[in-house]
């Protein structure tokens, strides 16, 4: 996914739909604005909707301190297509709780956390 990086407005924008929450011992970035109906955030950014974790991990440098970061672009690797949610909070938009995984490593982590709904044969699979 190409995504450019944030300019003055967007960021402005993006962090307008951020408060920092404590959860489960983690300090999130949870996105406020609009979420599907698995609870990620999105943001319109290019004409699209994005999702904003997305957006967030492509387009920020991961900062401890701040909510909203200095801009520097990362790439999620072609071969770890999706990111998995170290927080397991579908809503953090912080990109330091983000990991890029393959689509069977984050489905084997969604199902040993018991956070995933799927079929029986599915979570036997992934086991």
């Amino acid at each position: 996914m190409a995504l450019r990086l944030l300019d003055e407005g967007a960021l402005a924008r993006f962090r307008s739909y951020v408060t920092i929450t404590r959860r489960n011992g983690w300090s999130c970035w949870e996105w406020t604005g609009k979420r599907d109906h698995m609870g990620y955030g999105r943001f319109w950014l290019d004409g699209a909707w994005r999702q904003a974790h997305r957006v967030a991990f492509v387009a920020l440098q991961a900062e401890a301190s701040s909510p909203m970061p200095r801009m520097r672009r990362r790439t999620i690797p072609a071969d770890l297509p999706q990111l998995d949610h170290r927080c397991v909070n579908a809503a953090c938009v912080r990109p330091s709780h983000l990991q890029p995984v393959t689509g069977a490593h984050n489905h084997r982590l969604r199902v040993l956390r018991g956070n995933y709904r799927t079929k029986p044969s599915l979570q036997r699979a992934a086991a």
